[in-house]
């Protein structure tokens, strides 16, 4: 039965790859860059971190997990407080690349930062344990 059933996930994988790829083919843009009209530029290479790159999920990753590990190498924090931590500089983060970028604030907004700032904090934790941590002291999870 397990035979059957790997052999099952592997015809649905490679049955699933080809439509992919068809709709990746379908996806790329035909047009090309021109004086009037050019290619979008997302940012300056040369630059590391900017609002627009703060902006996104993975640069707030980024940023709070280096906000993060600066408090935990000028104090000594324990588990709980990390989290905390992780929370206040996702939320900071988060904060400052919503409404210095650009967006009003707005009730919506507030609200959507803060769900936002959750999930940044939570991808963090757990990219820090799953990279970083030791598997006796989960970052991403509350134990007893």
């Amino acid at each position: 039965m397990k035979k059957f059933f790997m052999v099952f996930v592997v015809a649905l994988v490679l049955a699933t790859v080809g439509i992919a790829m068809a709709e990746a083919v379908d996806a790329v843009p035909t047009e090309v860059a021109t004086e009037e009209a050019p290619v979008p530029f997302l940012g300056d290479i040369t630059e590391f971190f900017d609002l627009k790159t703060i902006g996104t999920f993975v640069g707030a990753m980024a940023v709070t997990g280096v906000l993060v590990e600066v408090a935990k190498r000028l104090a000594t924090l324990s588990i709980n407080a990390v989290r905390i931590t992780t929370m206040v500089a996702a939320l900071v983060v988060v904060a400052a690349g919503r409404f210095l970028g650009g967006a009003p604030v707005t009730a919506e907004n507030i609200v959507l930062a803060i769900f936002n700032a959750a999930l940044v904090a939570l991808s963090t934790m757990k990219t820090y344990e799953v990279t970083l941590g030791a598997p006796q002291t989960p970052a991403g999870f509350i134990t007893k």
